[in-house]
């Protein structure tokens, strides 16, 4: 039967059923002798509906399960979602980014979202949205972003446009900080590297300079003294014997300077404390380098009248090393003798090296304590260009201070550490 053809008994049927109610049994005789035929498709149109309700109920619940499956999907991913205008007016957001920027996320909506970029990325993120539009292709860029407690973050924005959706984009928003600090690191251990290449490369030209001349002469002495002792004068002898101590002390110096040059461009070096007396040990130290100083450059020491033992807790090998690089380069700089003084109170000690040299080049200055650094006034002197640089490093260590003092008369090295050191855990 066509549908035609079921609609009009339909529409037949519908209008005897109306008359019967009106008229009662009067009409019962009229009824179509396919009555039978007509209820029996009714019953099947109804199951054929019941089905199709039974259906589209499957239907709704499915599409209302995807559409909380995507709204979870949504909120809760992993990175920052925004749905924004071509004025970067924010249409949507999902919870992780007001997670990341420390805000309830009813407050992005309808907000600009430059004005949670960093004022110095602002103009990234223009160009970033004019180009998504003008191009109609995804774009990323990289920038920062501030949080409600004004902390900053980095992010990476991943922005393309909606499709059917002129002035409409999304953009993923995914936290970058720990790859940015990761990658920071990854600098920083690199230059480090690079700092230690270049630090072995120094060392070993280093040595390599200023150990071969000492050796030199130190083995051209002792040959003399081996071939011709015998017909040496008794002062020619204390002659070579002295030139070897002088290079044996001047290459223990040069190694001393090494060790403590590696040691120190990791980090400031721990300290292994000791009680002892400072005027004692200074004493015996001036002592053991005057022995070997020309005798035209000795070194002046002026204790403080009376002055007492005086006790500190410090680590005795870098003070020694601090004593014995700042007398040295006062000797190498100075025509004249060079003046050492100790001043004490109950809570520093103070030690003063000075010189009457030439002083230090202005332009020199600001550098003077850089490891291998050597002064424009310096072609013609020994040395290592490492002195000064361990002399500061050893006052660090201590939680000292040191400073200088210099003009065309000569230059003053002061240094001052507190009387009782701390070594760091």
């Amino acid at each position: 039967m066509s549908d035609s053809n079921k609609d009009e008994q339909f529409r037949q049927l519908r209008k005897l059923a109306e008359d019967m109610l009106h008229q009662g049994d009067a009409i019962a005789e009229s009824l179509p002798v396919d009555l039978a035929k007509l209820t029996h498709e009714l019953e099947v149109h109804q199951i054929e509906l019941e089905m199709q309700h039974t259906e589209l109920a499957g239907a709704y619940d499915s599409l209302e399960y995807s559409q909380q499956q995507y709204a979870d999907l949504f909120n809760f991913a992993p990175v920052g979602y925004i749905v924004t205008d071509r004025e970067g007016i924010i249409q949507q957001a999902n919870r992780t980014i007001a997670d990341m920027l420390g805000i309830d996320r009813a407050e992005l909506i309808e907000q600009k979202f430059n004005g949670y970029v960093s004022r110095e990325d602002k103009d990234i993120y223009y160009m970033h949205q004019r180009a998504v539009f003008r191009t109609g292709n995804r774009q990323s860029c990289d920038l920062r972003m501030i949080c409600a407690d004004n902390t900053e973050f980095f992010v990476q924005l991943n922005t393309e446009p909606v499709a059917d959706e002129f002035d409409i984009c999304r953009t993923s928003v995914t936290d970058t900080s720990k790859i940015k600090k990761a990658e920071e690191a990854l600098r920083e251990a690199l230059h480090r590297e690079k700092e230690l290449n270049n630090l072995k490369s120094q060392l070993i030209e280093m040595i390599s300079h200023e150990l071969r001349t000492p050796l030199t002469t130190i083995l051209t002495a002792v040959d003399v003294l081996e071939r011709y002792e015998s017909r040496m004068a008794k002062a020619k002898k204390k002659q070579r014997y002295d030139q070897i101590r002088t290079y044996v002390w001047y290459l223990n110096d040069v190694i001393n300077d090494v060790i403590v040059a590696h040691r120190s461009n990791d980090a400031i070096p721990k300290l292994r404390v000791e009680t002892f007396d400072v005027t004692e040990f200074l004493e015996k130290i001036i002592y053991d380098m005057d022995v070997v100083t020309d005798a035209h450059k000795r070194i002046q020491y002026d204790p403080e009248a009376n002055q007492s033992p005086e006790l500190a807790s410090w680590d005795k090998h870098l003070f020694q090393r601090i004593v014995t690089n700042l007398i040295q380069n006062a000797l190498k700089y100075s025509d004249a003798a060079v003046n050492c003084s100790l001043h004490c109170n109950d809570h520093s000690i103070t030690l003063e090296v000075q010189d009457h040299g030439n002083g230090i080049p202005a332009d020199d200055r600001p550098y003077i304590f850089d490891m291998f650094y050597r002064g424009s006034n310096t072609v013609s002197v020994p040395g290592t260009g490492v002195g000064l640089g361990i002399v500061q490093t050893a006052v660090k260590a201590h939680q000292g201070v040191i400073r200088f003092d210099t003009n065309q008369d000569g230059t003053t090295f002061v240094v001052r550490l507190p009387r009782h050191a701390k070594a760091k855990q």
